[in-house]
């Protein structure tokens, strides 16, 4: 009779085999869950993969929203071919073992601090080379275009860096002017320009 042992303290979460069954060699007979630490486990894109390290910090909020910091445990060498992404591995404390097995989760990763600004998405537009970007206007009534990148987005809007700290935004009409056209502001009040806000990008 052959005595099979766990290799680390783990609940039983399923079972394969009956007792007094026969199995081959290699065959499973069970799935052991080691409830603490966890591992939270997220694809990410090829345009953030490099501001990640490991050992970095991370934050993971539970469908319950319940949230949990760790560090990134594995970052993946080689991305999926069929989804271009790179696996990333979080381990998380769970002392208690009030995390679940399979629940779904919300990466964050803090990089760098970033200049942005908070904007409508409405606002985006396209130049003649396909670059996504705003539409300004800057002193003297000439528009300017400025490529942006996404760092982040919400429920209201989106944040974009890639502006000057302070600018002003052509919010309708974007789409009708050009690089180096002049225009004149009418209608309402000309508000001042709101000043950027310096946040960190974070990579889910």
């Amino acid at each position: 009779r052959t005595v099979i042992r766990a290799p680390f303290d783990a609940i039983v979460d399923e079972r394969d085999v009956e007792l007094g069954a026969y199995v081959k060699d290699g065959s499973p007979i069970a799935l052991l869950v080691d409830e603490d630490p966890y591992l939270v486990v997220a694809q990410v894109s090829e345009n953030d993969i490099g501001r990640l390290k490991r050992n970095g910090k991370g934050r993971a909020t539970l469908v319950t929203g319940h949230e949990v910091e760790g560090r990134i445990y594995y970052i993946a060498a080689s991305a999926d071919e069929a989804t271009r992404t790179y696996r990333v591995e979080l381990l998380v404390p769970n002392p208690g073992g009030k995390l679940r097995h399979g629940t779904t989760a919300e990466l964050k990763f803090p990089t760098e601090l970033i200049q942005a600004h908070f904007i409508t998405p409405a606002v985006l537009t396209l130049n003649d080379s396909g670059a996504v970007g705003v539409r300004c206007v800057e002193t003297g009534g000439k528009v300017a275009f400025y490529p942006v990148d996404i760092v982040d987005s919400t429920a209201d809007g989106i944040w974009i860096a890639g502006l000057p700290e302070q600018t002003e935004l052509i919010m309708v009409g974007q789409e009708f002017v050009r690089q180096g056209d002049r225009v004149r502001v009418i209608g309402g009040e000309r508000e001042d320009p709101a000043p950027a806000k310096v946040r960190g990008a974070p990579a889910s």
